[in-house]
């Protein structure tokens, strides 16, 4: 307790809450394969960019896709060039942004109030458990987070540097918000923008027409559209209009508002927040409630102690706006709102302040009590660390362990099937959808494979590849891409071992006419002889 009272009084603290957050989100990231969805899916991607040479239009199974921004994938692929192809180098960018997110937070509620509303802040976001999950997997969404929670920090010098600062200071601030914001929106859409659009409703909200129609929310808005419309305008020429089909088109009108797969509620978020955002739920929806209530009883649209108030009022916009925007479309994952919680973790803070300093409490026991709850997380943030460091916990599922081991081994030894469309590897059997295991094999072996055919299919193919007439051949071949010679391709069968005896009589065949190359726990690579 001395030793956190001293590094708080020399305003060193901060330095122990951000390093052990980082410690936290990137400790033992090597421990355990890839998630299929959506690890695998974008590392894949990072990896093809080294494969490919290409960093500006991204390829999945040599094939462009339009689907993703690159900003993430970028981080990925440079860890790749420069450590090596591994799940570590594939989670650590995560880690890294969940920590400067943290930093941005700290950053942004010490603008907001004080040393120790900045620590408040910075442990609530660091010790929550959605945040820390996802800043440890190879996902986009922490990246956008901490790009979104930068603009906001900028946004925020920008509306307290009104009357301090020289007015080419103020654009610096304008120019670093929108910047930020044009970041984000390259790390995951338009998601991006909310950041921006949470402005325009602020302002209008506050009936702050002047600085909506200001110089300085235009070189916002400029700097924001900058960095995508430069890699908008390079997609266009070198990928015409199918780039934005994909890109906006599908992403947003099928996969976000169409999207049957991944429909849910509309309260979906609501039940995510409420079995995820523990303990800390009941202390942002006081918050948001406060801050609100303020608002409307005018106490924060002054100047002075309230304009910092006032802002308070733009996470609250940012944070319900978010959520309900996200709530309408159809797709409804957790990750998706990864950004709100940078701002509850400000919105938390304000409620505790309150908390703290209720019954007109003197600002010394207020002090006191706040650093008793900073102690006790901290405590617990070293007590996870040292649990998650030094124990056996099981961290990540062990489901793509075959890719990973044996699979990929495999694929090292036979010349020519890593990223070579000519390669025939040939699914039979599978039920599971075609990415189930595209994806890992893809990431792990570079294998691209063909969509899993039935097993009465497998003479059908064998007769195509052994220069038989080419019966299916789109149909079943095409899935992987690119012409391959059918007089001499070998075709290599992938199935899954439980089902490898029943798809060889299904087949008429014998086992006597396999040639079992590999045999796993789960599968089985064969060729036919």
């Amino acid at each position: 307790m001395d030793i956190i009272k001293t590094l708080y009084l020399k305003r060193k603290l901060h330095f122990i809450v951000i390093g052990l957050a980082f410690f936290i989100f990137s400790v033992r990231l090597y421990d355990g394969p890839l998630r299929t969805y959506d690890e695998c899916y974008y590392a894949g991607q990072a990896k093809e960019i080294l494969v490919t040479g290409d960093a500006l239009t991204m390829h999945h199974a040599l094939n462009v896709n339009y689907e993703n921004d690159p900003i993430y994938l970028w981080s990925m692929a440079l860890m790749f060039k420069i450590f090596g192809v591994s799940e570590f180098c594939a989670r650590f960018p995560s880690a890294v942004y969940g920590a400067l997110s943290v930093l941005m937070v700290f950053l942004t509620a010490a603008r907001l109030r004080n040393y120790r509303f900045a620590l408040v802040s910075s442990l609530i976001l660091a010790a929550t458990w959605e945040f820390i999950r996802f800043s440890r997997y190879a996902h986009l969404d922490v990246c956008l987070s901490f790009f979104t929670a930068a603009a906001i920090y900028f946004f925020v010098r920008h509306e307290l540097s009104a009357e301090k600062t020289r007015t080419g200071g103020r654009l610096l601030y304008a120019a670093g918000c929108g910047i930020c914001a044009g970041l984000a929106i390259l790390s995951k859409n338009i998601l991006g923008a909310f950041s921006i659009t949470a402005i325009v409703i602020y302002y209008l909200v506050k009936g702050d027409f002047k600085s909506l129609f200001s110089f300085n929310f235009v070189v916002i808005a400029l700097c924001a559209a900058v960095l995508p419309g430069a890699w908008y305008l390079y997609q266009y020429n070198v990928n015409g209009l199918e780039f934005f089909r994909v890109h906006f088109g599908y992403i947003l009108f099928k996969r976000a508002a169409d999207n049957p797969v991944e429909a849910a509620p509309v309260y979906q978020y609501l039940k995510i927040l409420l079995l995820t955002y523990i303990p800390w739920l009941p202390i942002a929806a006081a918050g948001l409630f406060l801050i609100f209530k303020d608002f409307f009883a005018g106490k924060s649209v002054m100047g002075g102690r309230n304009k910092r108030d006032a802002l308070f009022l733009y996470g609250a916009i940012f944070v319900t706006g978010y959520i309900g925007v996200m709530s309408m479309a159809s797709a409804k994952k957790g990750w998706y709102i990864m950004s709100v919680y940078p701002q509850l973790a400000i919105i938390s803070a304000f409620a505790l302040e309150r908390f703290f300093a209720r019954g007109g409490v003197l600002k010394k026991d207020a002090r006191k009590k706040t650093l008793g709850f900073i102690s006790r997380f901290l405590f617990f943030m070293f007590f996870v660390a040292f649990i998650i460091s030094v124990f056996p916990v099981k961290l990540y599922k062990t489901d793509n362990i075959e890719y990973k081991n044996e699979i990929a081994a495999y694929a090292k030894s036979i010349p020519g099937a890593v990223y070579n469309k000519n390669f025939i590897f040939q699914p039979a059997g599978f039920d599971c959808d075609y990415f189930d295991y595209q994806l890992p094999l893809l990431f792990y072996t570079g294998i691209i494979p063909r969509h899993s055919v039935k097993a009465a299919e497998i003479n059908k193919i064998i007769a195509v590849g052994s220069g038989g007439p080419p019966i299916g051949v789109i149909s079943v071949g095409a899935a992987g891409g690119g012409v391959f010679d059918s007089a001499s391709a070998e075709i290599t069968f992938f199935s899954e071992r439980n089902k490898f005896d029943d798809i060889i009589k299904t087949a008429g065949l014998s086992t006597d006419s396999c040639e079992i190359i590999l045999k796993t726990a789960n599968f089985v690579i064969y060729v036919i002889k």
